[in-house]
């Protein structure tokens, strides 16, 4: 709750290749999961097309499929299946194949829902393709399948939703419409309706009897009371966490609830608590968003981020000033795995000299002292950037990130501070001896001497040669842990998106531009060219051209910046392939898992 998810820059103003590292994979560049402030992703398996998802809590599944979260993936043809456990203050999601096709390439889960029978129902369009804005389904069709046992008859229980026993038949619904209807039902009744409710705490399913505790802090102050109870005295961290949202919900004092926690030993559900705090003025706050500081484990970023969200608009320097006291802890040198994420994460003024103190010892590890140099490159402060230029001029790998962070935060977040001055000035890096190298895709001259996609379709495949000329796509994409991060990644593509597809887009790229990869053509003064990605549109322009070359280009060498009117992707033509080069490669992609 109140978290970030990534992708943008906080800020909105860049993409995620603006801010990727080197080295970074995808994945976790697009979900910035490497960044302070940044909600840890469940679950990143890289490129599809996620649409509906769902929770099924009961119905006429097996009892062991209680707890399955279900997840549809049209692009990979599959509906995904999680039981979430908790791991420390997080949920893991170990991810499953629940729903997958055999031999079709037309399966695409678009949506997936528990009916009111109990059933499961599975929305499939049928398309071809998915993702790049383009869709092949001229009859907007599909179809929509049923889930259950066999034998199963659809049998909905009878309820009258005027009356507190009809509303909590539909409260007990496993479809999550009907499941409010008696919730409102047994909402507006008040009090009356707490005997009941009650009872469903005893229920034999979970679900359940999560949907009583929920309801129960609504019903009057006999109700508050009974989710207190379990606030404080269940053996379950799992209700425990419950109580306290419900109570949460239904607008108690959250200082209240929070000082109830003093000796709470699930990290779960004090992660719980300091997302409360976010809204909680700063005086109030500080003493309990230490207390929960002091729990935070190097190896629960989850917890650590919730205490992050906490912290928002408190005095981060007078809390570092606790904590400090509290772990009697004044050499920062002697701070512990977990204590240099906390400083990491809250970026109070007060660390920065502590930081580059840690950054310029060379008694620790690389990690920690590399954790350092990102701890002051993420601070947003004029404060922090003399620690860094002082930091960039370390001997090694530690004085090469912090430069690198300086260039990249030149050009992003620290704009504003005149980074190349001061680079210019420490004689550290100056951008006005930088050199551009013209790099431009060439077009398409002539038509096409290839056989039509379905004639290339015919051919036979050889995977081994596949593999040898699959050696000539490294330049720009990667494969099997080879090759660059410019053009998409071949892993998983041709099954994703289907041989003709794939033939189609080697025979003639500029067809269809793959999504987020729209080429941009820069026109130098000096009457030269640079063709690529933009990574950043402000001063100075980032590009990345062909084989990942990334060029700084200070605006006042540029005459223009406009849209290519084609693929920066080269034809198999261009790259000196043949019919029967294409449908190797096919085969060889699609030998990989």
């Amino acid at each position: 709750e109140g978290g970030f998810l990534g992708f943008f820059s906080p800020d909105g103003k860049r993409g995620w290749k603006a801010d990727q590292r080197p080295g970074q994979s995808i994945q976790d560049a697009q979900w910035r999961q490497a960044d302070p402030g940044v909600l840890p992703a469940g679950d990143v398996y890289g490129g599809g097309s996620p649409t509906g998802i769902c929770y099924y809590e009961n119905g006429a599944l097996p009892s062991k499929y209680s707890g399955l979260l279900m997840s549809c993936e049209a692009g990979r043809k599959v509906v995904f299946g999680y039981f979430p456990k908790f791991k420390k203050s997080a949920l893991s999601l170990d991810r499953f194949d629940f729903i997958k096709s055999k031999g079709s390439n037309f399966f695409r889960p678009s949506d997936v829902m528990v009916g009111a029978d109990g059933a499961l129902y599975v929305a499939d369009w049928f398309d071809s393709g998915v993702g790049g804005h383009n869709d092949n389904d001229e009859s907007c069709s599909g179809t929509i399948y049923r889930i259950a046992p066999k034998g199963f008859k659809p049998r909905i229980p009878k309820a009258n939703p005027k009356t507190i026993e009809g509303a909590i038949t539909l409260l007990s619904s496993p479809a999550q419409n009907v499941r409010l209807v008696g919730f409102e039902t047994l909402k507006a009744n008040g009090l009356k309706a707490i005997p009941a409710v009650r009872k469903l705490l005893d229920h034999p399913n979970e679900y359940i009897q999560a949907r009583a505790l929920w309801l129960l802090p609504l019903l009057g102050n006999d109700g508050l009371k009974i989710v207190n109870s379990i606030l404080t005295e269940s053996p379950d961290e799992q209700k425990r966490l419950i109580a306290f949202r419900a109570l949460r919900n239904a607008g108690q004092d959250v200082i209240g609830l929070v000082s109830k926690l003093s000796k709470e030993p699930s990290a779960a559900v004090r992660r719980e608590a300091a997302l409360a705090l976010r809204d909680v003025p700063s005086d109030l706050k500080l003493p309990y968003l230490s207390s929960l500081l002091q729990q935070s484990a190097a190896d629960d970023r989850t917890y650590l981020e919730a205490c992050g969200i906490g912290a928002k608009g408190a005095d981060t320097d007078q809390l570092w000033r606790e904590l400090k006291k509290s772990a009697s802890i004044e050499n920062p040198i002697k701070w512990s795995e977990a204590f240099a994420r906390i400083a990491w994460r809250l970026r109070p003024l007060t660390a920065i000299e502590d930081l580059l103190n840690r950054a310029q010892n060379i008694t620790l590890s690389k990690g920690a002292r590399i954790l350092a140099i990102e701890s002051l490159a993420f601070y947003d402060n004029p404060s922090a950037l003399p620690a860094l230029l002082k930091a960039a001029k370390i001997q090694g790998p530690v004085g090469g990130e912090a430069t690198r962070w300086l260039i990249h935060l030149g050009n992003t977040r620290w704009r504003k501070f005149k980074v190349f001055d001061s680079l210019k000035k420490e004689g550290i890096y100056d951008p006005d001896q930088v050199e551009i190298i013209e790099l431009v895709v060439p077009p398409v001259e002539g038509k096409s001497k290839l056989p039509t996609v379905a004639d290339i379709l015919t051919l036979k495949g050889d995977t081994k040669k596949g593999k040898i000329t699959a050696t000539r796509c490294v330049m720009c994409h990667k494969v099997e842990g080879i090759g660059i991060d410019y053009g998409p990644s071949l892993k998983g593509w041709v099954q994703n998106q289907g041989d003709e597809k794939f033939v189609r887009s080697l025979v003639d790229p500029s067809a269809e531009i793959a999504l987020g990869y729209p080429g941009s053509r820069v026109q130098l003064k000096n009457g030269n060219e640079i063709h690529g990605l933009t990574l950043s549109s402000k001063n100075p322009l980032i590009v990345q051209s062909q084989g990942g070359i990334v060029q700084v280009i200070p605006s006042g060498k540029i005459k223009s910046v406009e849209p290519l009117d084609r693929s920066l992707m080269l034809s198999a033509e261009q790259l000196g392939m043949n019919a029967q080069d294409i449908v190797d490669i096919l085969a060889y992609l699609k030998s990989l898992n």
